[in-house]
């Protein structure tokens, strides 16, 4: 357990390590630059205890592969909850572990991060009415004392749990208290803890029983793992300057002449907003324009990744060779991030088609790189890859109360997100996009919406909601680039006071209430 705890602890600071997924958080709990290292130290030390509920008699019986299936999550959630017997379990969990050091950091009447800990698995503990926990059953078999007492194995967990992060127990200085930051650390929780659980030699294999050095082991495989399945786009990014790829090089093709960036391509690539939309009839060269705003940013080091999400699986899968193609032209060949056909059912990175076996592993039609294609063997893994082209209801999952929808939310973080053909969406669809745009752009991400017939009212509700935000047209008649007006861009700069009760944010008195980031 020791062991484990460490792998997703490590692999969740190196995540919040970072420049993208770090600033992105920084501006979601509205904290400076020169708090983030206290407040990254604290949620490693938090994600340490993700797994403790393996304490629990049931769930160690389990190496019996007789005896029945216990888990360990709804079995922690009865030691928090109110049942008979439950509060003596756990004050016994709170002094076996120093929880009171922890306790510390969160608001009596909101311990979302706590909670959020043990969503690892892709949903919260479900609430009950008074914001407790429902009572999933009674587990008090699990934890009473006596042979094989559960308390006694969390020992090896205290011991580390103060050797590897005493500097921050030793600071009681409250985490953020937001909403949208604790979704963001439950959706980072989940990616670190599927990285983390991997076993394969390249990953982070068993410690073979000798935990105690396993930090510093976890630590520097975490750097090498992020690089390998491609969180950690510095490498590619200083290959593709190194490149210098032009318009023209980035679309050339055997045999055709040099393409030459129009004007609303160019002024697409170059616009400094976050969330724009981009108007033009079919067969304008949207696709391109998206594909060179990416290079743009993603070499300025503002996106770290691409998601193009289109209304259907047979626009996605035309789109995956051009979008491909583009990659090979902008990326040395040793240096080219993987791109992904983000499409349930194939399974298909760059040229490589993956087969699903019966033990959950995956045949590959070749010998490549497997950490590259580690996020596509897996749907709800999609989104943590450098670059893929999907369906957009990949991306609205994230905005829809579902398992891992945290996951796939934070993994578009650091992302420009497109989507095409956005005037497709039904109301349904709309809002959920919003909400989703809300949250990603309200982060410091990057988004852009293409379409040919897009009315003027959607695209409102899409750039901002309740006509708060009034826009800037660049370029008329059929091709035209609407941003969202400063206000959206600069929010983070206003002055703002959160209301938790009223759950909306003001932005300096000068505009309208409008919804918590989140939306939901």
């Amino acid at each position: 357990m020791v062991g484990h705890s460490a792998d997703v602890s490590a692999a969740l600071a190196a995540l919040l390590d970072l420049p993208l997924i770090g600033t992105r958080l920084q501006r979601l709990c509205w904290a400076d630059e020169a708090d983030a290292a206290a407040i990254s130290a604290k949620l490693s030390a938090l994600a340490f205890l993700h797994d403790i509920g393996k304490a629990n008699r049931g769930f160690q019986a389990r190496s019996n592969a007789d005896a029945p299936h216990v888990g360990h999550i709804d079995e922690l959630a009865w030691v928090f909850s109110v049942r008979h017997g439950a509060e003596a379990v756990c004050d016994r969990l709170y002094g076996r572990l120093g929880l009171d050091r922890v306790a510390a950091w969160l608001p009596s009447d909101n311990p979302g991060l706590f909670h959020a800990v043990f969503a690892h698995h892709g949903r919260p503990w479900v609430l009950g009415g008074g914001g407790r926990q429902a009572d999933d059953g009674d587990a008090s078999a699990q934890w009473w004392d006596g042979p094989d007492d559960p308390m006694a194995k969390l020992a090896p967990m205290r011991a580390a749990f103060d050797t590897w992060f005493g500097n921050a127990l030793a600071d009681a200085s409250p985490l953020p208290d937001h909403a949208a930051f604790e979704h963001a650390f439950a959706g980072l929780l989940m990616l670190a803890d599927w990285l983390g659980s991997n076993p394969s030699p390249d990953f982070f294999p068993f410690d073979e029983g000798r935990p105690e050095d396993r930090m510093a082991f976890a630590q520097a495989r975490s750097s090498v793992v992020l690089s390998a399945t491609g969180p950690d786009a510095r490498p590619a990014r200083a290959a593709a300057c190194r490149v210098g790829a032009s318009f023209a090089q980035a679309f050339a093709q055997p045999g055709r002449p040099p393409f030459v960036a129009r004007p609303i391509q160019a002024e697409t690539a170059r616009h400094c907003a976050r969330l724009l939309v981009l108007e033009a009839e079919t067969g304008s060269g949207k696709t391109e324009a998206a594909l060179w705003r990416y290079c743009e940013l993603f070499r300025q080091g503002v996106v770290d990744g691409l998601y193009s999400a289109l209304p259907t699986r047979v626009a996605a899968t035309q789109i995956f060779e051009r979008v491909k193609r583009c990659r090979d032209n902008v990326f040395p060949p040793h240096q080219r991030p993987a791109v992904v056909l983000a499409v349930p059912g194939q399974m298909r990175v760059d040229e490589a088609e993956g087969t699903r076996l019966p033990d959950f592993g995956v045949q590959w039609s070749d010998d490549g790189d497997r950490a590259a294609r580690w996020a596509a063997e897996h749907p709800k893994r999609y989104l943590a890859t450098p670059i893929a082209v999907g369906t957009i209801d990949q991306a609205l999952l994230g905005a829809v109360r579902v398992k891992h929808a945290h996951l796939r939310a934070v993994s578009l973080l650091n992302k420009l997100l497109v989507v095409d053909e956005v005037h497709a969406s039904d109301a349904y669809m709309e809002r959920l996009l919003a909400n989703l745009l809300r949250f990603h752009v309200g982060a410091g991400g990057h988004a852009l919406l293409l379409s040919a017939t897009l009315g003027a009212g959607a695209r409102a509700r899409l750039l901002g909601g309740r006509g708060w935000f009034a826009g800037e047209i660049v370029g008329q008649g059929k091709a035209k680039l609407v941003a969202a007006s400063a206000a959206l861009n600069e929010l983070h700069a206003a002055h703002r006071t959160w209301s938790r009760s009223a759950r909306v944010y003001r932005a300096g008195g000068q505009a309208p209430e409008i919804q918590q980031i989140l939306g939901l």
